[in-house]
């Protein structure tokens, strides 16, 4: 049976909060896959000339490898935050990753595809569209969410490209840790291709690609307090939102602390919960207590099988 997804917009002041499981059914990794994905750059030569061409020696990369393979965390963030003094290497491996993972198809594949859901909420005349009340938080770098809203209103109604931009900048997409460079029709040079990187790396292309991944990805250092620029764009839409959702969210303690979810107004909201996808209800119990401030509520139905798509039908208001 087929659904009809479309609705009038979103007229309620509403964040999403993305984490890496948000990009996985258009193609991207998990934190988990993340990292098995950048330790199997330990095996492949090209990804050596590549740091090198950054002024990073063999020995180094080999050390940035076997540290990350030692350190017991999933996490590359966490990793890097802790040791800085592989930033750049570790900047490298993401881009290397996510570029090849950038795939048109995929955006558009049917399977758990919440970004068409989304869309669905969202669409009205396309006059109409920038009223919509909906901001969104991602720690991920890719650029797999902007994509897919501007090719759907250029598809769906037939507009310009610079109608579109317009259109897409009116919902705010915060990457709180940066993301891996712009694309073309935001200035930035690299399309939305897929490219192996890796394969480029005798091409002047890839250094470009690469010089803008690490510029753009943004990891804070550990015990930073200060809020950054995207941090502290992120508190204001918070602080006036009604309904707020973590969607394939990890609930890693330090990324709840610099959201300052504990100083949301509990009043005000309306409802405020997230995905819990293979967690257990003790843990959810714990996070609620320990991180969410009893502001969240984490216990959903059925929710700790569910995909991000299920969830959003089932439990979430929009």
């Amino acid at each position: 049976m087929s659904v009809d997804y479309n609705w009038p917009m979103i007229t309620q002041t509403t964040v999403l909060i993305l984490g890496a499981g948000a990009s996985k059914p258009y193609g991207f990794p998990t934190g988990a896959e993340l990292r098995d994905k950048v330790l199997r750059l330990g095996d492949a030569e090209p990804f050596y000339g590549m740091c090198n061409m950054f002024g990073h020696e063999r020995d180094v990369v080999m050390s940035f490898i076997h540290a990350f393979r030692m350190s017991a965390t999933n996490s590359i963030d966490a990793f890097l935050e802790y040791r800085s003094e592989f930033m750049d290497i570790g900047k490298i491996a993401i881009t290397l990753i996510l570029t090849e993972c950038e795939r048109e198809p995929e955006l558009h594949s049917g399977s758990g595809d919440w970004y068409r859901y989304l869309f669905g909420k969202l669409s009205t005349n396309f006059e109409d569209f920038s009223k919509n009340q909906l901001s969104i938080l991602t720690f991920n770098y890719d650029r797999s969410l902007e994509q897919f809203l501007f090719t759907a209103l250029k598809n769906l109604y037939g507009k310009s490209d610079e109608e579109c931009i317009k259109a897409v900048e009116t919902i705010p997409i915060i990457h709180l840790h940066g993301k891996i460079g712009n694309l073309p029709w935001q200035g930035g040079d690299r399309p939305y291709e897929g490219y192996d990187v890796l394969s480029f790396s005798q091409n002047g292309s890839a250094a470009t690609w690469l010089a803008e991944g690490i510029e753009g990805i943004k990891i804070l250092h550990e015990g930073s307090v200060k809020p950054s620029t995207e941090f502290s764009k992120a508190h204001r839409l918070l602080s006036k939102a009604k309904r707020i959702y973590f969607l394939g969210f990890g609930y890693h303690p330090i990324n709840i602390k610099r959201l300052r979810v504990d100083r949301l107004d509990k009043l005000q909201l309306k409802q405020a919960t997230g995905t819990v996808y293979g967690l257990t209800p003790v843990e959810c119990e714990a996070i609620e207590r320990n991180l969410l401030a009893d502001r969240f509520d984490l216990h959903q139905t059925n929710a700790r099988h569910q995909s991000i798509l299920d969830f959003l039908r089932e439990h979430v208001i929009l």
